[in-house]
């Protein structure tokens, strides 16, 4: 394949679909990128479009799932472009329809980048130790130790990267309002317990919501696909249906 980028064409990112069609797309567009193996590289490093697709359109698919299930009256279109929204989601099953604005955002560890390109390197990496580096990006050198991390360290860690990503929109607030949603998406693939995801919800509650009072409502959303935390009718506005 002369560039893995045809996988994922412009036209077929901003294509509008229903949630099932949206999850069949999504399940199938993962499967044929793990089979081409120039693909590797730029989805791992989340080069574009493939850094579209899996921060965006991917927790956007989770999303849908969780809020609409398969409903059929739902439209979802995601927005390649530079703009206040990452998707519009159209409600026909009222008159008239009714578009929510999306807004998608990634609670992540901020050296996961350099996670991603020691594991492309290396064929392997610790998903949660610390990176360390030395060097600048033309000879950077990496090392990821082994290192185990408790359960209470992986709540306060997503606890805090769920803040900074609260924090960047809240400081562009003149941009939302409240036909908007906010979708912070953090890695869950630790399996959270039920305790953790009670703190996980408290902390929101305490520390998230009141920074954010232009969305209509915020979905704290695990990329596993097991955690979902509706906070519905922020400020003044507020998401219905």
């Amino acid at each position: 394949m002369p560039d893995p980028r045809s996988l994922l064409p412009i036209e077929e990112l901003r294509k509008p679909r229903t949630p099932p069609q949206l999850a069949a797309w999504v399940d199938g567009k993962i499967a044929a990128i793990a089979e081409v193996e120039e693909a590797r590289g730029p989805a791992l490093k989340r080069q574009r479009p493939f850094k579209q697709f899996y921060e965006e359109i991917y927790p956007l698919n989770l999303f849908v799932k969780h809020r609409y299930s398969d409903r059929e009256s739902i439209v979802v279109t995601y927005n390649p472009d530079t703009g206040p929204f990452d998707a519009v989601v159209r409600d026909g099953s009222v008159s008239p329809p009714r578009d929510v604005m999306v807004e998608i955002t990634l609670a992540r560890d901020p050296q996961w980048y350099l996670r991603m390109e020691f594991f492309v390197k290396h064929g392997h990496v610790d998903l949660w130790s610390p990176v360390i580096t030395s060097g600048n990006k033309r000879d950077r050198k990496t090392h990821v130790p082994m290192l185990a991390v408790d359960r209470e360290e992986h709540v306060r860690r997503d606890c805090g990267w769920i803040k900074k990503a609260a924090n960047r929109k809240a400081s562009k607030t003149a941009r939302y309002g409240p036909s908007h949603v906010l979708i912070i998406a953090f890695d869950d693939w630790w399996s959270p317990s039920d305790e953790d995801i009670a703190a996980l919800r408290a902390f929101v509650t305490d520390h998230v919501l009141p920074v954010l009072p232009k969305f209509a409502a915020l979905y704290v959303l695990g990329l596993s696909g097991r955690t979902y935390l509706p906070f519905l009718s922020m400020g003044s506005g507020g998401e219905n249906g």
